[in-house]
C-alpha cells in the first residue's frame, strides 16, 4: 500500500505538471539515516542494543538495505535543485534515485554495528519467522533514473560511528 500510495502520489504530480506546462523532479530516495534520528527503525534498535549488550533479534538476515545518510541526501536534493536553476520551461520530468549502489542484508548490519562498537551483544537469528526476505528496491520500471551516486559520500561504517557517538 505505501509504495503504491507513493506511485499514485507521482502520477498525480506529473498530471498537474503536464497541465500546467511545468517541469517535475521526483526525488526516490533510500533509507536515510542520520545523527538524531531517534526511531524505531532497524538500525537504531541494533546500536541501540549493541549499546547496551542486550541481544540483537535479527528476523529476517537476508533483508537488504540500502543505507544513506542525510548529509549525503541534503547535498544531493540541493544540487539537483541547483542543476535545473535556471532550466527551461518545458514539461519535462526527471526521476533521480538515491540510492547507494551496495546494500547491506540485517545479518551483516547487526555484526557491522557489534564491530564497530565494540560490543558484546549476542546475535539471535529468528528462524521462526515466516516472511520471505525480500529487497527493498523499488520495482525497475521503464524509467530513466538521473544518478548522483557520487554525492553519496558517507560510508555506512562511517555513519554507524557517528550513531553510535550521539547514543553514548
Amino acid at each position: 500500500v505505501y509504495g503504491t500510495s507513493k506511485k499514485l502520489a507521482e502520477d498525480i504530480a506529473k498530471y498537474y505538471c503536464r497541465r500546467g506546462n511545468m517541469s517535475l523532479n521526483i526525488v526516490r530516495l533510500s533509507d536515510v539515516y542520520g545523527k538524531i534520528n531517534i526511531s524505531e527503525k532497524v538500525l537504531q534498535i541494533f546500536i541501540r542494543n549493541a549499546v547496551q549488550g542486550i541481544p540483537i533479534v535479527v528476523k529476517q538476515p537476508q533483508a537488504m538495505f540500502y543505507f544513506s545518510h542525510i548529509k549525503d541526501i541534503c547535498a544531493s536534493l540541493l544540487k539537483i535543485t541547483m542543476d535545473d536553476e535556471g532550466g527551461n520551461n518545458d514539461c519535462i520530468t526527471k526521476t533521480h534515485r538515491l540510492w547507494p549502489y551496495l546494500g547491506i542484508n540485517l545479518l551483516e548490519l547487526a555484526k557491522l554495528i557489534c564491530k564497530i562498537s565494540g560490543s558484546n551483544s549476542q546475535i539471535i537469528v529468528d528462524h521462526d519467522v515466516v516472511k520471505e526476505a525480500s529487497a527493498n528496491q523499488p520495482e525497475e520500471q521503464k524509467v530513466r533514473y538521473i544518478d548522483y551516486q557520487s554525492l553519496l559520500s558517507t560510508s555506512i561504517e562511517d555513519g554507524i560511528c557517528e550513531l553510535i557517538n550521539s547514543v553514548i
